[in-house]
């Protein structure tokens, strides 16, 4: 993990992040995680969910956002984000 912190999330990265913490200990989908964020059908074909999700784990932490393969992304109910991120980013 980057020890330099605070690290300021964009507005979608913030939008990303906070659709994960809102469903902690679920699994969701590549296609739930577009509708949420961006707004788009659950059936685009984009890697921006993994892009973002890259980005997000760049500043956040690797060990937080977990990818299940071949569904999608959780962040598992005893992972916690760094408290300088959630103070810095107003979460």
């Amino acid at each position: 993990m980057s020890k330099n912190y605070p690290k300021h999330l964009s507005k979608t990265e913030l939008k990303l992040l906070m659709c994960l913490l809102n469903n902690q200990g679920k699994i969701l989908t590549r296609g739930e995680i577009l509708k949420s964020v961006w707004s788009y059908s659950p059936k685009t074909n984009t890697r921006v969910v993994d892009v973002y999700v890259g980005y997000l784990r760049k500043k956040i932490g690797k060990d937080i956002i977990e990818s299940i393969r071949g569904i999608g992304y959780t962040i598992r109910p005893n992972k916690n984000i760094p408290s300088k991120i959630i103070r810095r980013n107003k979460i």
